[in-house]
């Protein structure tokens, strides 16, 4: 569900952003999960490669909200890539 990001929604809540360059547009990238233990977050992040991609270099921006509650002893994000082809 789609909530609305204004000043008011950062007084609780954040994001932990992941930004991945990719080798071509074709490939799909997608936000599965977040696991916040102590002071480490970890994204799980799905990774598509296209078999026939394009000729282009794209950057995805993925969003994971968080409350801020959550996010105050994090120190560290790992970021895991589950990867697979369409």
């Amino acid at each position: 569900e789609l909530q609305k990001v204004n000043e008011e929604y950062f007084k609780t809540q954040g994001f932990i952003a992941v930004i991945l360059v990719e080798s071509s547009g074709s490939n799909e990238v997608t936000g599965e999960s977040l696991l916040v233990k102590g002071n480490v977050a970890e994204v799980f992040i799905r990774r598509r490669a296209a078999e026939i991609g394009t000729m282009d270099i794209a950057t995805r921006h993925v969003l994971f909200p968080v409350s801020k509650e959550e996010l105050k002893e994090v120190t560290d994000v790992k970021v895991t890539i589950s990867l697979s082809t369409k």
